[in-house]
């Protein structure tokens, strides 16, 4: 009786149907232009897609090239939505995009393993063809020809031409930043998105340090990258507050400790500058300034950055030298005098 009862309890759980649950993904990214040059903008466009058999609530599609953010409508089984995004080639090469369905996790899904999908297209150098004009001869007129005498024949000896040598293929660690806005309020938290490329020929031969410096912070981030195959690239993620209105600096750099043998090594930084906005209510409760002025301004400009360095640095320097000379002056005899070393302790004693 008992082995009856368990064979109908797994047939009765053979039988029922699996529940249904949404699957996002995004099912494909196509380009208006699949062949641009540089200067030209493209449409880039993004389908979203419920590969599932459920409905679901409203999700958020992120694309990275540059980073938008997509407001996706709930989505029944099997069905899809398209965005469009624009693109500007400014410098021939490889540019890769990244788009992901559920961004925000919004969606309990049956698989969450699927909902990012990259893709790449490359932009051609731009060609300019100049229409040029042929000359038309001007003829000559005939004159005889000379009376050529037989030439002894010569053997002529093949020289070989050296063939170049082929240059060893080597990795190439390239930086750039992403930001999920480009013009942040005061108090507003911005994500910040490092993507490590490798855009060489040849796989990183080990694991590499990639440095990130927040305007804010006293120490800088490193991230661990492991050994990139070529056209392989890695995102890492960080975030950053606007504290108040200004002009604020993010550095990056691939290949910190010059642990990869790269081909180019002067090409693995990058600077991005980003500009902290007020926020709707201190812009309401500022006051009207009568020189007409915008109350937006840049606290410090990169150009000046150097300049107030320097200046940092003398008046360090004087404040040492004008603590240097009252240390060694003698009020007594009012002038300076030199004290040997095995006496400072004894002097120091006096005073």
């Amino acid at each position: 009786m008992k082995k009856i009862l368990v064979s109908s309890v797994l047939a009765l759980l053979l039988v029922l149907p699996a529940q249904a649950a949404p699957d996002y993904r995004v099912s494909n990214v196509a380009f208006s232009d699949s062949t641009p040059s540089v200067g030209k903008t493209i449409s880039v466009f993004v389908t979203t897609q419920n590969a599932g058999s459920a409905a679901s609530a409203n999700s958020v599609t992120s694309f990275a090239g540059p980073y938008q953010e997509f407001r996706v409508p709930a989505l029944n089984g099997n069905a899809s939505v398209t965005h469009a995004a624009s693109f500007t080639c400014n410098a021939a090469g490889t540019f890769y995009f990244t788009a992901q369905a559920d961004a925000k996790d919004d969606v309990d899904e049956s698989n969450e393993g699927n909902n990012a999908r990259t893709v790449s297209i490359y932009c051609a150098p731009a060609v300019s063809i100049a229409s040029a004009t042929t000359p038309t001869p001007t003829p000559r007129a005939s004159s005889p020809s000379p009376t050529r005498l037989p030439t002894p024949l010569l053997s002529a000896t093949p020289v070989s031409t050296p063939k170049p040598t082929p240059q060893p293929r080597k990795a190439d660690y390239q930086v750039s930043m992403a930001f999920s806005s480009s013009h942040p309020k005061t108090g507003e938290m911005v994500a910040i998105y490092v993507t490590t490329r490798n855009a060489g020929r040849s796989a990183g031969t080990r694991s590499s340090s990639t440095r990130f410096t927040l305007p804010s912070s006293l120490f800088p981030s490193f991230f661990i990258v492991s050994a990139l195959q070529a056209n392989q690239s890695v995102t890492n993620a960080s975030s950053f507050r606007c504290p108040n209105v200004g002009r604020y600096s993010f550095i990056a750099e691939a290949d910190y400790f010059n642990e990869v043998n790269e081909s180019n090594e002067s090409n693995n930084r990058q600077t991005v500058y980003v500009s902290c906005a007020p926020s709707a209510a201190a812009s309401k409760n500022a006051e009207p300034s009568g020189s007409g002025l915008s109350a937006y301004a840049v606290l410090v400009p990169p150009e000046q950055e150097q300049l107030f360095r320097n200046m940092f640095a003398w008046t360090a320097a004087l404040a040492v030298a004008v603590a240097s000379a009252w240390f060694f002056y003698d009020k007594r005899k009012k002038k300076m005098i030199r004290v040997p070393a095995s006496s400072h302790r004894q002097r120091w004693k006096k005073r």
